[in-house]
């Protein structure tokens, strides 16, 4: 055991540069089919562009934790994360989870929506996705950050799943405002319905523990309530 920060902490995400290859695969190009001459023209500028507007931040705290029925009350949080799915993958070694939330700013889907507005819908469909793909690196980083973290402390750190994953509500987006204060440390705030704005932004849990994590192996977008409308689908692990 350790004594938990108390305080978020904010891992330096200055370094983050959108990779050319997952734009291309969250565009739906795949390799046997690779885009034209234009396209690819296109794509470049749009990188270009995106590198500009991109400001990735982010922010993670660690809570104790405490083992119930259905999951786990965070100490000094007045959460209770009730996920019989965490439980499954997690057990009852865990013994704290880390909140992450981190964000690329609103640039990104400002100039997606102007490029729109003027008719480039190429434009605008390739900078959205520029936008999906630089808050997943963004939110690699975090998980990376957060696994740094644990090893200093002689822990594994899980995989991230965030609100919205399988058993997991949205309503827990509130939870990360409280406690991460998001608004004040990101400048995310929550709209209606629990969407994140900027709505390039991620939330996610991360469970410790002494012992290793197995890698999931299942098609975990099959048990997500939002398999059907989202489009991280194709994501590289099935989870956030």
């Amino acid at each position: 055991m350790f004594t938990v920060p108390t305080e978020p902490m904010i891992p330096d995400l200055s370094s983050l540069t959108i990779d050319s290859d997952a734009l291309e695969r969250q565009l739906g190009v795949e390799s046997s089919h690779p885009i034209g001459a234009r396209e690819k023209f296109i794509s470049r500028m749009v990188l270009a562009r995106a590198a500009t507007l991109c400001e990735p931040r982010g922010v993670f705290r660690v809570f104790g934790v405490q083992h119930v029925d259905t999951g786990y009350a965070l100490s000094d949080a007045d959460l209770c994360l009730s996920s019989p799915q965490l439980l499954s993958l997690w057990g009852d070694s865990l013994e704290y989870i880390a909140l992450l939330a981190v964000t690329v700013g609103p640039a990104l889907e400002e100039a997606a929506a102007t490029l729109g507005e003027h008719g480039d819908v190429l434009g605008q469909v390739m900078m959205d996705a520029a936008g999906s793909v630089a808050v997943e690196q963004a939110a690699d980083m975090m998980s990376a950050a957060i696994a740094l973290f644990a090893s200093e402390h002689g822990l594994h750190a899980s995989v991230r799943y965030s609100p919205g994953y399988g058993d997991l509500s949205l309503s827990f987006q509130k939870s990360f405002e409280r406690l991460l204060s998001m608004r004040e440390t990101l400048g995310i705030t929550l709209l209606g319905g629990e969407v994140l704005q900027p709505y390039k932004s991620i939330t996610a849990f991360v469970g410790l523990r002494k012992a290793e994590f197995s890698v999931p192996t299942d098609r975990a977008c099959d048990v997500c309530q939002l398999k059907n409308t989202c489009d991280r689908r194709v994501c590289r692990h099935g989870h956030e």
